[in-house]
């Protein structure tokens, strides 16, 4: 089950090239947050809990202004 729902997380982000943050309440011992999907060009992410997928994607925001900042500076 926990493939399939990786799979199904995964395969947007191909199409939309949009990252995808996936978030899973309940954990074990073998739980991964990087999962890889055949014939995929990006890996699934999942987090344990929904307040870490946030604090995520603010960083990958904080990162892409940084970024475009820089950018600027360079040309």
């Amino acid at each position: 089950m926990e493939w399939q729902y990786a799979q199904l997380a995964v395969r947007p982000t191909e199409k939309c090239t949009k990252p995808l943050h996936g978030v899973r309440l309940l954990t074990d011992e073998d739980a991964k947050t990087l999962y890889r999907v055949e014939g995929c060009q990006y890996k699934g992410v999942f987090f344990p809990s929904p307040e870490r997928a946030v604090k995520a994607l603010a960083g990958m925001c904080r990162y892409r202004q940084w970024v475009a900042a820089h950018k600027e500076r360079h040309l």
